[in-house]
């Protein structure tokens, strides 16, 4: 039995209601979905038991206060569309998607970019890390959204399972 991560990307929406600027947080994609327990490391210093330990992003910090989650589950929009890479569907049911059970938190895509990856790569075998096919689709996906929307309007909203 192994550890596993779950989460989705979100973009905000700004609007204006009755003259208040809003933020809307819409899911736009599934997020990072293998396991690689140097990476989990990297974003919450979840399984971070090497023996030289990963530099981490954060500590778990829950789930933003925004955030919506029925249970375990956060509840699609009806236009969501799966462009899953790992084919892990047993995360979806009636349009909602399982967010693991332990060590909720979120990034937003400028806490990704200003995180030292520079360094990472010095490490030996960091290319199994940074390398993976899996890490790269999701590093392009929050950068994509990032570009569009700016870094601190884009969200990786995560959670793991045992």
């Amino acid at each position: 039995m192994g550890c596993d991560i779950h989460g989705v990307i979100q973009i905000n929406k700004k609007g204006i209601k009755d003259g208040i600027i809003t933020k809307e947080w819409e899911t736009v994609a599934e997020g990072y979905g293998s396991r690689n327990y140097a990476i989990f490391s990297i974003l919450a210093n979840v399984r971070n038991y090497f023996e030289k330990p990963w530099a981490f992003i954060s500590e778990p910090k829950g789930f933003p206060r925004d955030f919506i989650i029925e249970g375990d589950y956060h509840p699609l929009p009806d236009s969501f569309k799966w462009d899953s890479w790992d084919g892990n569907v047993y995360q979806r049911r009636d349009n909602k998607y399982w967010m693991g059970d332990h060590s909720y938190s979120h990034l937003t895509a400028q806490e990704l970019i200003d995180y030292d990856w520079e360094n990472i790569m010095k490490r030996e075998n960091s290319h199994n890390i940074l390398g993976s096919e899996d890490f790269c689709y999701f590093i392009i996906s929050i950068s994509k959204y990032a570009f569009k929307y700016g870094a601190e309007n884009v969200r990786f909203v995560f959670g793991f399972d045992n």
